[in-house]
């Protein structure tokens, strides 16, 4: 059974189609798909002339005179196309870059540094298709952060400043456009070239809290939205422990109408061992065993181990949707439209499940790896989501990591090189 308010997912809908939906006069699609491409940049070789299609691939000729112009969007061949061919058609086609993994270079070192620089800290990455990155530094004693492009062999080639807000982080959404999200506000990014990037207009980061952020998967003409985590709180007459949500409802948005599409529901045994947890230091504090203090530290445990948000990665290998139900320990293949193909039981003997887990899927290789460290030593676990067993343990050469990313049979993590330190560096290590 689905429960719960609908009316948030009609916010996404809105969103996505949003008031950029004006008739336009033409339109930029996948040349293999037939998908509308959005925000593709468009200019002449002089730059006199420059404009951006908008979220629905459209745009209009510009007034000025030109003999070419060129189509550019990261991921796609750049398209040089004259001023007759323009005026004649309305479609523009544009053919993705294909990128094989017999042409991704690995190294004959198990570990590469990719940046490292002691002029700034690196507080996160994200891996373009192009294997160029968008990175966010900082500086020690200086307010605000950076966001650049960076380009292996060569370095930063163009860079942002910002001073007036908090908590930066780097977000790809399911349509592969990515976001710099800060504590106040959200921006997507628009590539202008291999080396140069700008920002559509930022917007509030509760707008892309409740709209994108949801939006997991898209598929056939459709999205899969999942509805938000919501804290609760389990009361007795002198206690309450934060719990979040206690169900988790994906739903499939398609041609304006929302159908539910899979449920997962918080674990019925840790419930219970909350609620019989809380009843049993109500009863110590009543008679006088315990301090409140004491309780309400005792409880701190239970939320932040615990009481912690529902886990339900989701992921698209091909045509199938693959849901790990970390509740139930399950690992669920549906069909597009959320019918159950199989669920397959997870054994994870080695992991600690009351621990956070972290499910990563190579795009490229199409494998599954769980990231938990052991007793402080950082460690992957290849996955067969066919037999729900790990394959392989996978040993990081580098200690203190974080932000773990896998690509084309390669991970990248965050490193500090001291526990101590605040400065991190980037690294790759071949699987």
């Amino acid at each position: 059974m689905f429960y719960g308010s609908k009316k948030y997912l009609l916010v996404i809908v809105l969103f996505l189609l949003s008031n950029l939906a004006l008739t336009q006069t033409k339109i930029i699609v996948d040349s293999l798909t037939g998908k509308v491409v959005d925000y593709v940049y468009i200019y002449s070789s002089d730059k006199k002339t420059s404009l951006l299609s908008n979220a629905l691939g459209n745009f209009k000729l510009p007034n000025q005179n030109f003999t070419v112009l060129r189509f550019y969007k990261l991921g796609y061949i750049t398209k040089n196309i004259t001023a007759q061919y323009l005026k004649q058609f309305d479609t523009i086609k544009l053919l993705s870059k294909q990128i094989e993994l017999n042409e991704v270079v690995v190294s004959s070192k198990k570990l590469d540094t990719i940046i490292k620089d002691k002029r700034y800290y690196l507080d996160d990455y994200i891996i373009l298709p192009n294997s160029d990155f968008l990175i966010i530094t900082s500086k020690i004693n200086s307010k605000g952060f950076e966001v650049a492009y960076y380009k292996r062999d060569v370095g930063i080639t163009y860079n942002r400043k910002f001073k007036l807000e908090t908590e930066p982080s780097l977000f790809k959404d399911c349509f592969n456009n990515y976001h710099l999200l800060t504590k106040e506000s959200s921006r997507q990014f628009y590539f202008t070239s291999d080396t140069s990037f700008d920002f559509l207009p930022k917007y509030t980061r509760s707008k892309f809290d409740s709209t994108l952020a949801n939006a997991m998967l898209e598929t056939d003409n459709a999205i899969i939205y999942r509805s938000p985590n919501k804290t609760q709180y389990l009361q007795s007459k002198n206690f309450a422990t934060k719990i979040n949500s206690i169900s988790i409802n994906f739903f499939r948005i398609s041609n304006n109408r929302v159908t539910p599409f899979y449920h997962v529901e918080y674990n019925k045994d840790l419930m219970n061992m909350i609620k019989n947890e809380l009843d049993d230091w109500e009863m110590l504090y009543n008679n006088k065993v315990v301090t409140k203090l004491y309780v309400n530290n005792q409880l701190m445990f239970f939320e932040k181990i615990i009481a912690k948000p529902i886990l339900a990665p989701i992921f698209q290998r091909n045509d199938t949707i693959i849901v790990f139900n970390l509740q139930e320990n399950t690992i669920q293949l549906l069909n597009s439209v959320g019918d159950s193909l199989k669920a397959i039981p997870i054994v994870f003997e080695k992991l600690n499940k009351l621990k956070r887990l972290t499910v990563l899927f190579d795009a490229f290789t199409k494998q599954f790896y769980v990231d938990q460290a052991l007793n402080d030593t950082p460690y992957l676990h290849k996955l067969n989501i066919l037999t729900g067993k790990i394959t392989k343990e996978i040993k990081l050469e580098k200690t203190f990591v974080k932000n773990i990313q896998i690509s084309a049979g390669k991970i990248y993590y965050l490193v500090k090189e001291k526990q101590w330190d605040d400065t991190s560096y980037l690294y790759a290590q071949n699987l």
